[in-house]
């Protein structure tokens, strides 16, 4: 009984009343034996995990005291180090589950679910050898193995070792999982960059192909097939790899923009290429689109058309970039101060686009200038694209 009377002399005064609950049903959980024992061991657990997170300042270690190591209080001290873990207490939830451990034997399934937690306390410390040792040992021996592949896929990810990334994510995706087939195209596509700054543009094109073949929507992918086709010199199927993009997501054809006009350039197609952007503005407002076919039209001596085609697509959809291409197309039309009133007007609406972050991730809501294959805050792969709400890409 002194265990349980140093759980509650532990407890703000609050908390007292539901401290004794708990304190008596772990007490009652103790006496009675057999199967009834393991189901009235659940009780307490829920009143713990309440208590824990109601009263995140309760003293943790003389909780974790008051309660006996075995297979039937095993979730509350599981509960203790999760929330440890969360509260940023790693060495704590650390020694805890070495702890549990190293204290009575339990169960073999109870075993694995202890080295799980302390892999995940590694991986939050940073820890990555001691939680791919352990992990490996789970994934060897079958222990709670799904798991155990979902946190050794984070470890490869931190150690950026994309040939073992792609080899767990491989497994993970048997289930058909998407979010996990999605990442394994992005660790191919990583690969793929790996091959082709190390010169090997075969392997890098075997890499790209496979990230297609298990995600045909992957526009980093084509991005990388239609650049390494106009590498080697093969036009056509750089154009066909990146018009394949307005399929995928029409918000990223500015940004192979430039790769599609050297490609047709080369090929002297142009004419392909207005037709092929002139289908895709009809599908999708894009101010980037507007701005080529406007600056063709005026080089081919039609600005009349050219200043059309701006102002349908900014009647469209409104963006800011398409109101700074529409005045760049206008301001040489006026007089002063006509003139000076729109040049004024579109220094405006260049300083509110310098504010403006250009792309965002559709899961966590970051946003930053540059594109992020992999988003920086919630660290999920392909979410992050061009903004089309400001930017109409």
């Amino acid at each position: 009984m002194n265990a349980v009377s140093s759980v509650l002399d532990s407890l703000a005064p609050g908390w007292l009343l539901l401290g004794l609950a708990v304190a008596l049903l772990l007490l009652g959980s103790n006496l009675i034996g057999g199967r009834m024992a393991g189901r009235r061991a659940r009780n307490p657990v829920r009143g713990l995990n309440y208590l824990l997170n109601e009263a995140p300042d309760t003293d943790l270690d003389a909780l974790a005291a008051g309660l006996d190591v075995n297979d039937a209080t095993l979730d509350a001290h599981l509960a203790l180090g999760t929330l440890l873990r969360r509260r940023g207490e790693i060495d704590r939830a650390i020694r805890l589950h070495q702890g549990l451990l190293a204290g009575p034997p339990l169960s073999v399934e109870s075993r694995s679910r202890v080295e799980l937690e302390l892999a995940r306390d590694y991986l939050a410390a940073g820890l990555l050898n001691r939680a791919e040792s352990l992990l490996g040992q789970l994934i060897k021996h079958g222990h709670l193995r799904q798991a155990a592949l979902e946190q050794m896929l984070e470890v490869h990810q931190r150690e950026r070792d994309w040939h073992a990334a792609a080899s767990v994510a491989r497994q993970l995706a048997d289930r058909g999982d998407g979010a996990i087939v999605r990442t394994l195209a992005h660790h191919l596509c990583e690969l793929a960059d790996e091959a082709w700054q190390a010169g090997d543009l075969a392997m890098a094109r075997r890499f790209v192909d496979e990230a297609l073949q298990r995600d045909a929507a992957c526009v980093r992918a084509s991005i990388l097939a239609g650049r390494l086709e106009l590498a080697a010199g093969r036009y056509a199927k750089a154009i066909a790899a990146l018009q394949r993009i307005r399929e995928q997501d029409s918000r990223f054809l500015p940004e192979v923009l430039p790769y599609l006009l050297a490609a047709h350039h080369e090929l002297g197609s142009d004419r392909d290429l207005w037709r092929f952007l002139e289908a895709s503005l009809r599908e999708h407002a894009s101010a980037a689109l507007a701005a080529e076919l406007a600056q063709h039209h005026a080089r081919s001596g039609d600005p009349q058309r050219a200043r059309k085609l701006l102002a349908e697509a900014l009647g469209r959809r409104p963006t800011l970039p398409g109101l700074q291409v529409l005045l760049n197309h206008h301001v040489s039309l006026f007089e002063p101060p006509e003139a000076a009133a729109l040049a004024a007007l579109q220094d405006y609406s260049r300083r509110l686009l310098d504010a403006v972050e250009r792309y965002r991730c559709s899961a966590c809501g970051f946003s930053g200038p540059v594109l992020h294959w992999q988003c920086p805050g919630c660290k999920g792969w392909g979410t992050t694209a061009p903004r089309d709400d400001i930017f109409g890409d």
